[in-house]
C-alpha cells in the first residue's frame, strides 16, 4: 500500500490535469460556439423561399409516389423530400396535393397492420384534397384492410383503379353512394378460363361524376356501372358479344379504346355510337368489332396491327358511318393495309405512322404512293412517321414533300409538318446519312415546310 505522502502527490497531479483539461474544454467550447455563429450566419437562399413559393417547387418533384414494394426506380414522393431538414419536412407535411395521389404495392414481407397504419397516416396527411389511388393486386386479408381504410375517404376518390381476384368479395356497402367526386375508375379482374365468375361490384353504380372507365378483363355481368353517362370507355380482352353489350349500355361515349387480343367471329349486328369521336383500336388483326359499329361522330382513330380483312373492313366502316376522319394514326401495320386505310379517307389532315413494320423498300413505295397518286389526301397538313428503318431514299422523300407543300396545287391543302423519327432499336442512322436528308430536304424548309427529324 501507497504512503499518504505518495496517494497525496498523485491526487495533487490528477487535479492539476483536470484542471488543464477543463481549461482546454472551456476554449474548444469557445470555439464550437464560434463556428455555430457562422454557420447560422451563412444564408441558403433556397431557405429563405416563402413556403409557398418552395411547396411548388416540390410539387414539380413529386410525381407517382409508391407505397410499398420497392421498385426498379425510386419513388419521387413527399417523404423523400421530408427527410432533407426540419424546414422542408414541415413543407412537405402541410402541402395537402402532395399526399392524395398514391400507388399501394403491398409488399408480402410487411406486417399488414403496420402497412395499414402507414396507408391512414399517409391519406390524412391528404386533408380534404380529391384523392387518386392506384391498389395493386394481393391477398384477400390486406386487400380488405386496405379498403376499409380507403373507404373512411371514400368521399374524396377522385380516380382509382384496383385489382380484384374472384373469390374476393368486394366491400360494396362500405363505397355505395359515398364517391360524389370519383370521376375515372379502372378495374382488373384477375381471373382464369376455368375461374367462376366473380360477385357483382355494385359499389360504384352511383357515382354521378364518373365518365371515365377502364375495364380489364371485366365484363357487364361482373360490374354494376352508370353506362349511360360514361363518356370514355377502355375494354380489354372481351369477346365481341361482351364488348358489344357494354357498348349498347353506352350510348354517350365520345373515345372508346379496345384491346382485343383473340376474337371469336359473331353473328352480324349494328350498333350506333353517337357521340364517339375518338377510337383506339388494339390487337383486333382482324377488326371483327369494326363490322358490327357505325360511327357518325368519328374524328380521331388510332389502329393497331390491322391487317388484310381488317382494313377491309375499316374502308366499310368508313362507308357505313360516312365518316369524316381528321386524324389517324397506324401502328405495326403493313404497306399495303395503310394504303388501304388512307384511301378511304379524303378529309384528313393529320397522319402518323409508325413505320416499325417498313423495310427500306416498302418505305421507298409509301413514299412514291403519297408522291404519284395525286388524290390521296388533298387534305393532308401534318404528317409524321416513327420508328423508320436506318436506311432509305432521301431522294424520295424530298420530292414527296416538296409536292406535297408546294403551292402550285389548288386542289390539294399545303402540307405544313413533318416529322421523322428513327428508332434505336432498329438501328442508328448514319451521321451521313442524317446529314443527306438534312441537305434534300433544305429547299422545302426554306419554302416554308416545318421538319422535325429525331432518334428515339
Amino acid at each position: 500500500m501507497k504512503s499518504p505522502s505518495a496517494l497525496r502527490a498523485r491526487l495533487r497531479d490528477l487535479t492539476e490535469e483536470m484542471d488543464a483539461l477543463e481549461s482546454e474544454i472551456r476554449v474548444l467550447a469557445k470555439e464550437r460556439q464560434r463556428v455555430m455563429d457562422d454557420l447560422d450566419s451563412i444564408i441558403y437562399p433556397v431557405l429563405t423561399l416563402p413556403p409557398e413559393i418552395t411547396s411548388e417547387i416540390f410539387s414539380n418533384y413529386v410525381m407517382d409516389p409508391c407505397l410499398g414494394r420497392p421498385r426498379s426506380t425510386p419513388s419521387r414522393g413527399p417523404l423523400t423530400l421530408a427527410a432533407v431538414c426540419h424546414s422542408w419536412r414541415r413543407i412537405c407535411f402541410s402541402t395537402q396535393p402532395f399526399w392524395a395521389s398514391l400507388r399501394i404495392h403491398p409488399d408480402p414481407s410487411w406486417v399488414v397492420d403496420d402497412f395499414v397504419h402507414i396507408l391512414e397516416c399517409w391519406l390524412q396527411r391528404a386533408g380534404n384534397h380529391p384523392l387518386d389511388l392506384d391498389i395493386s393486386a394481393c391477398e384477400q386479408t390486406p386487400f380488405m384492410k386496405i379498403f376499409s381504410v380507403i373507404s373512411n375517404h371514400s368521399s374524396q376518390l377522385r380516380a382509382l383503379t384496383f385489382s380484384l381476384e374472384p373469390s374476393f368479395p368486394f366491400p360494396n356497402d362500405e363505397f355505395q353512394g359515398h364517391l360524389p367526386l370519383l370521376s375515372k375508375l379502372t378495374v382488373h379482374i384477375l381471373a382464369e378460363e376455368d375461374d367462376d365468375h366473380p360477385a357483382m361490384v355494385t359499389a360504384f353504380h352511383d357515382a354521378p361524376r364518373l365518365r371515365e372507365v377502364q375495364l380489364f378483363w371485366t365484363s357487364f355481368n361482373s360490374i354494376a356501372l352508370p353506362w349511360i353517362q360514361l363518356t370514355h370507355l377502355g375494354l380489354s380482352e372481351e369477346s365481341v358479344s361482351s364488348a358489344l353489350r357494354i357498348l349498347q349500355e353506352t350510348p354517350n361515349l365520345e373515345v372508346l379504346e379496345v384491346y382485343f387480343s383473340d376474337m371469336v367471329r359473331e353473328p352480324p349486328q349494328s350498333l350506333t355510337l353517337h357521340h364517339l369521336h375518338t377510337l383506339k383500336f388494339i390487337y383486333d388483326p382482324d377488326g371483327e368489332l369494326l363490322e358490327h359499329l357505325v360511327l357518325p361522330a368519328l374524328k380521331t382513330i388510332h389502329l393497331v396491327a390491322l391487317h388484310g380483312p381488317g382494313s377491309l373492313l375499316f374502308s366499310n366502316l368508313v362507308i357505313r358511318s360516312a365518316l369524316s376522319l381528321r386524324s389517324i394514326h397506324l401502328t405495326k401495320m403493313a404497306v399495303d393495309d395503310c394504303i388501304v386505310c388512307l384511301r378511304s379517307l379524303p378529309s384528313l389532315a393529320e397522319v402518323q405512322i409508325q413505320a416499325w413494320a417498313f423495310n427500306d423498300s416498302s418505305l421507298h413505295g409509301f413514299l412514291a404512293f403519297l408522291h404519284e397518286d395525286r388524290a390521296i389526301l388533298p387534305a393532308l397538313e401534318t404528317l409524321a412517321l416513327s420508328q423508320c428503318c436506318p436506311e432509305f431514299s432521301a431522294l424520295r422523300l424530298r420530292e414527296m414533300l416538296a409536292w406535297r407543300s408546294s403551292e402550285k396545287h389548288h386542289e390539294q391543302v399545303k402540307l405544313k409538318s413533318f416529322r421523322l423519327t428513327f428508332a434505336r432499336t432498329r438501328g442508328v442512322p448514319s451521321k451521313e446519312f442524317v446529314e443527306e436528308i438534312w441537305a434534300e430536304l433544305r429547299a422545302v424548309m426554306d419554302a416554308g415546310l416545318q421538319v422535325s427529324i429525331d432518334v428515339a
